[in-house]
């Protein structure tokens, strides 16, 4: 009879080990698909990083640099995530702008093609002219320059932008009369911060 219970004692440790063995698991995957992606570096304040992503970068060298840059702290989770996800074979090419306070998801959405959209901040200083504002929206993938300038010289563009401009001034200053702006008026006249979705 011993042998039996013997059996019946260590059957019972195997099975309550692998189901804690599962549960860590289970737990892990869950952590790494519903809490890891909202999480982003401590660094502050935030920093624009561009890297360059070659044809011979895979996931955990770019998720490297990336950590030596302060931009991801936790880069094998980084490539778990990604791998899960299928991102690790849809890499984009070449140079992507990034900030040191995206999201893992973001970074994600940013690195690879098809991981859906990838909301950035980008800030316009004060004094920023047309062609100023141009070069930072190419840069960071949100429209071509030239498509941008084209855009900025469309006469129905501008009388849109100019109504624009009188409803917000009617709505916060009745008195002042706006005028019609003007090509060399178009300026950026305060730090302005765009949300972009891509």
């Amino acid at each position: 009879m011993r042998p039996r219970r013997r059996s019946k004692h260590r059957t019972l440790w195997i099975d309550l080990s692998l189901a804690f063995v599962a549960l860590g698991a289970l737990s892990l995957l869950t952590w790494l698909m519903v809490v890891y992606p909202w999480s982003h570096s401590p660094l502050r304040p935030p920093r624009e990083v561009e890297i360059e992503i070659g044809p011979g970068d895979t996931i955990d060298t770019i998720a490297h640099r990336l950590a030596q840059e302060k931009v991801l702290v936790h880069p094998l989770a980084f490539c778990a995530y990604a791998r899960l996800l299928g991102a690790h074979n849809h890499l984009k090419r070449g140079r992507i702008q990034l900030r040191s306070d995206m999201s893992a998801r973001t970074l994600l959405a940013r690195l690879s093609e098809g991981m859906g959209p990838s909301p950035i901040d980008i800030t316009i200083p004060e004094g920023f002219d047309r062609f100023e504002i141009a070069k930072r929206l190419e840069r960071w993938d949100v429209v071509s320059a030239e498509a941008f300038l084209r855009a900025t010289e469309d006469p129905q563009l501008l009388k849109e932008l100019a109504s624009l401009d009188r409803a917000l001034k009617d709505t916060f200053s009745p008195q002042h009369t706006p005028s019609r702006p003007t090509l060399p008026q178009i300026r950026s006249f305060g730090t302005l911060s765009i949300l972009f979705v891509r």
